[in-house]
């Protein structure tokens, strides 16, 4: 926000001061807002290759953060619920950020970068996500602890500090990531429930592959799924139990973040 408002021109760019840019990357950013007129562009970073684990946590969360986002369907002005941000970057129109009440509008929002694209389509504006690679490097987290622990802060947030919400969202995925595989192979109805399964990790593949990961990353992604519906339940009991969260050092009471929250 303070850079915001020390900056001079049209476009910001807001991204985290470990991201590694390549020289050509803003010119051909600037592009493609020019060229379709876009208000916000974000970008999924290449996220680097961990170990084999860490890379089967990372695949699924971000199969899930594409689907919870819709992404693939950001660039509609229609699909007002299809909103993205990644804080590694987003490159915003001035006009469109002031309009939408700049980051003091956010400044209790814990995934701020994601609601900053929300806030973002949901005023009107036009809006894109893209992949990144090479071009936008960050190194985000080191091993599946890390994501764990990186996630702790964001997970609960993503329900809106909902309990009901946060148990939907761990039976969903322990339901769709862990029963829906074994189903298929021993319970009724194993061919259509052998189709979906299969499906499931067709998409893991093609996830996989864009990331450059290990192509049998996409054989476990029920793993994943167990790992990512383990992240959401501690994030949620170290919040509650700790009524808030500790980011930087400073403690955020779980009454004043559910009072700042963006209605979006």
């Amino acid at each position: 926000w303070l850079g915001a408002r020390s900056a001079s021109g049209d476009y910001l760019l807001f991204t985290d001061g470990d991201v590694k840019l390549r020289p050509e990357m803003l010119r051909r950013a600037m592009n493609v807002m020019l060229e379709n007129r876009l208000d916000h562009l974000t970008l999924y970073p290449d996220a680097g290759r961990g170990s084999f684990w860490e890379t089967v946590l990372m695949s699924y969360f971000v199969l899930m953060f594409s689907a919870f986002t819709r992404a693939a369907l950001a660039r509609f002005r229609w699909a007002r619920r299809a909103a993205v941000g990644i804080g590694a970057f987003n490159l915003v129109k001035r006009s469109a950020y002031e309009a939408v009440g700049t980051h003091r509008r956010l400044r209790l929002e814990v995934a701020d970068d994601v609601m900053l694209g929300r806030v973002i389509k949901q005023a009107g504006f036009r809006q894109d996500a893209m992949l990144g690679k090479p071009l936008v490097f960050v190194r985000w987290q080191t091993g599946v602890g890390g994501i764990i622990r990186g996630l702790e802060k964001n997970a609960f947030a993503g329900t809106r500090y909902s309990l009901p919400m946060a148990l939907l969202g761990i039976a969903f995925t322990l339901a769709v990531g862990v029963a829906l595989p074994i189903l298929a192979v021993t319970g009724p109805g194993r061919v259509p429930l052998a189709i979906m399964a299969g499906s499931l990790t067709l998409t893991m593949l093609g996830v996989a592959l864009e990331a450059g990961y290990n192509p049998l990353v996409a054989l476990f992604w029920p793993m994943g799924a167990a790992l990512f519906a383990f992240t959401i339940a501690r994030s949620t009991y170290l919040t509650l139990r700790n009524g808030g969260i500790t980011w930087r050092g400073t403690f955020y009471p779980l009454a004043m973040l559910k009072a700042g929250m963006t209605v979006a």
